[in-house]
Protein backbone atom coordinates (compact mmCIF):
# COMPACT_ATOMS: atom_id res chain seq x y z
CA UNK A 1 0.00 0.00 0.00
CA UNK A 2 2.99 2.13 0.67
CA UNK A 3 3.85 1.58 -3.12
CA UNK A 4 0.27 3.46 -3.96
CA UNK A 5 0.69 6.17 -1.61
CA UNK A 6 -2.44 4.74 0.76
CA UNK A 7 -2.22 5.59 4.23
CA UNK A 8 -2.98 2.48 5.96
CA UNK A 9 -3.60 2.33 10.65
CA UNK A 10 -3.20 -0.73 11.82
CA UNK A 11 -3.85 -1.61 15.78
CA UNK A 12 -4.44 -4.83 16.63
CA UNK A 13 -7.03 -6.53 14.44
CA UNK A 14 -7.84 -3.43 13.00
CA UNK A 15 -7.24 -1.95 10.02
CA UNK A 16 -8.61 1.86 8.57
CA UNK A 17 -7.81 3.03 4.87
CA UNK A 18 -7.53 6.17 4.36
CA UNK A 19 -7.88 6.54 0.41
CA UNK A 20 -8.53 9.33 -2.46
CA UNK A 21 -12.01 7.50 -3.04
CA UNK A 22 -14.51 4.91 -1.48
CA UNK A 23 -14.50 2.29 -4.17
CA UNK A 24 -10.53 2.33 -3.97
CA UNK A 25 -10.61 2.17 -0.38
CA UNK A 26 -12.79 -0.82 -0.54
CA UNK A 27 -10.69 -2.50 -2.93
CA UNK A 28 -7.79 -1.94 -1.07
CA UNK A 29 -9.55 -3.07 2.03
CA UNK A 30 -10.73 -5.89 0.70
CA UNK A 31 -7.12 -7.62 -0.53
CA UNK A 32 -5.42 -6.34 2.77
CA UNK A 33 -8.07 -8.89 4.77
CA UNK A 34 -7.89 -12.08 1.75
CA UNK A 35 -3.77 -11.32 2.17
CA UNK A 36 -4.05 -11.35 6.18
CA UNK A 37 -6.24 -14.63 6.81
CA UNK A 38 -5.24 -16.47 3.44
CA UNK A 39 -1.35 -15.48 3.21
CA UNK A 40 -0.53 -14.87 7.02
CA UNK A 41 -3.02 -16.96 8.67
CA UNK A 42 -4.85 -13.75 10.91
CA UNK A 43 -8.08 -12.49 11.33
CA UNK A 44 -9.33 -9.48 10.96
CA UNK A 45 -12.59 -7.42 12.43
CA UNK A 46 -14.66 -6.62 10.15
CA UNK A 47 -16.41 -4.59 13.04
CA UNK A 48 -14.33 -2.00 13.93
CA UNK A 49 -12.27 -1.88 10.57
CA UNK A 50 -13.48 0.35 8.06
CA UNK A 51 -12.81 2.44 4.62
CA UNK A 52 -12.65 6.38 5.16
CA UNK A 53 -12.41 8.54 2.61
CA UNK A 54 -9.64 11.55 2.52
CA UNK A 55 -12.27 13.73 2.12
CA UNK A 56 -14.66 12.96 4.63
CA UNK A 57 -12.35 12.77 7.68
CA UNK A 58 -15.36 13.90 9.35
CA UNK A 59 -16.64 10.59 10.69
CA UNK A 60 -13.29 9.20 10.94
CA UNK A 61 -12.91 7.69 14.29
CA UNK A 62 -10.25 5.40 15.80
CA UNK A 63 -8.83 4.14 19.04
CA UNK A 64 -10.97 7.64 20.26
CA UNK A 65 -9.09 9.86 18.10
CA UNK A 66 -10.15 11.89 15.26
CA UNK A 67 -8.62 13.97 11.97
CA UNK A 68 -9.72 17.56 11.37
CA UNK A 69 -8.71 19.98 8.38
CA UNK A 70 -7.99 23.35 8.77
CA UNK A 71 -5.46 25.84 6.54
CA UNK A 72 -2.47 24.00 7.27
CA UNK A 73 -3.49 20.92 6.11
CA UNK A 74 -4.54 17.55 8.31
CA UNK A 75 -4.40 17.39 12.08
CA UNK A 76 -4.80 14.53 15.02
CA UNK A 77 -7.86 15.35 17.15
CA UNK A 78 -9.33 14.52 19.86
CA UNK A 79 -13.14 13.24 18.57
CA UNK A 80 -16.00 14.31 19.99
CA UNK A 81 -17.60 11.49 21.91
CA UNK A 82 -14.63 11.08 23.67
CA UNK A 83 -15.09 14.49 24.59
CA UNK A 84 -18.11 13.82 26.10
CA UNK A 85 -16.88 10.57 27.98
CA UNK A 86 -14.63 12.42 29.76
CA UNK A 87 -16.48 15.62 30.62
CA UNK A 88 -18.93 12.66 31.86
CA UNK A 89 -16.58 11.32 34.28
CA UNK A 90 -14.77 14.97 35.24
CA UNK A 91 -18.22 16.00 36.62
CA UNK A 92 -19.04 12.89 38.31
CA UNK A 93 -15.77 13.36 40.35
CA UNK A 94 -16.80 16.63 41.13
CA UNK A 95 -20.27 15.63 42.12
CA UNK A 96 -21.62 18.29 45.17
CA UNK A 97 -23.24 15.15 46.74
CA UNK A 98 -19.45 12.73 47.55
CA UNK A 99 -19.24 14.28 51.25
CA UNK A 100 -15.33 13.97 50.47
CA UNK A 101 -12.40 16.62 51.32
CA UNK A 102 -12.40 19.12 48.56
CA UNK A 103 -8.28 18.78 48.32
CA UNK A 104 -9.45 14.63 47.83
CA UNK A 105 -11.44 15.17 45.21
CA UNK A 106 -8.61 17.93 43.72
CA UNK A 107 -6.50 15.12 43.67
CA UNK A 108 -9.01 12.69 41.80
CA UNK A 109 -9.68 14.90 39.01
CA UNK A 110 -5.80 15.68 38.39
CA UNK A 111 -4.95 11.90 38.56
CA UNK A 112 -7.70 11.55 35.80
CA UNK A 113 -6.88 14.44 33.77
CA UNK A 114 -2.72 13.64 34.05
CA UNK A 115 -3.69 10.40 32.52
CA UNK A 116 -6.37 11.30 29.66
CA UNK A 117 -3.61 13.71 28.49
CA UNK A 118 -0.63 11.22 28.52
CA UNK A 119 -2.95 9.14 25.79
CA UNK A 120 -4.43 12.10 23.84
CA UNK A 121 -0.98 14.23 24.17
CA UNK A 122 -0.68 13.84 20.67
CA UNK A 123 -3.70 15.73 19.15
CA UNK A 124 -4.82 19.34 19.03
CA UNK A 125 -6.30 20.50 22.36
CA UNK A 126 -5.68 23.75 23.50
CA UNK A 127 -8.82 25.74 23.45
CA UNK A 128 -10.63 22.28 24.72
CA UNK A 129 -8.07 21.97 27.79
CA UNK A 130 -8.26 25.84 28.65
CA UNK A 131 -12.21 25.50 28.49
CA UNK A 132 -11.90 22.67 30.62
CA UNK A 133 -10.12 24.63 32.68
CA UNK A 134 -12.54 27.26 33.39
CA UNK A 135 -15.32 24.77 33.80
CA UNK A 136 -13.28 23.20 36.33
CA UNK A 137 -12.21 25.52 38.36
CA UNK A 138 -16.22 26.53 38.81
CA UNK A 139 -17.02 23.46 39.21
CA UNK A 140 -14.25 22.80 42.31
CA UNK A 141 -15.51 26.36 43.66
CA UNK A 142 -19.19 24.90 43.61
CA UNK A 143 -17.81 22.04 45.67
CA UNK A 144 -16.47 23.83 48.11
CA UNK A 145 -19.25 26.67 48.74
CA UNK A 146 -21.58 23.40 49.08
CA UNK A 147 -19.10 22.25 51.91
CA UNK A 148 -19.78 26.12 54.02
CA UNK A 149 -22.79 25.56 55.60
CA UNK A 150 -22.59 28.53 58.05
CA UNK A 151 -23.56 32.01 56.15
CA UNK A 152 -20.74 33.33 58.49
CA UNK A 153 -17.65 31.08 56.17
CA UNK A 154 -19.27 32.36 53.08
CA UNK A 155 -19.54 35.79 53.58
Amino acid sequence: MQSRDVTVIRYADDIVVLARSKRAAMRLLATSRTYLENKLRLKMNTQKSKVVSVVAQKHFKFLGFAMGKNGNGVYIRVHRQSLVKAKRRLKELTSRRQGRNARQVMENVKVYIRGWIGYFYVADMKRILQSWNEWLRRRLRMYIWKQWKKPRTKV
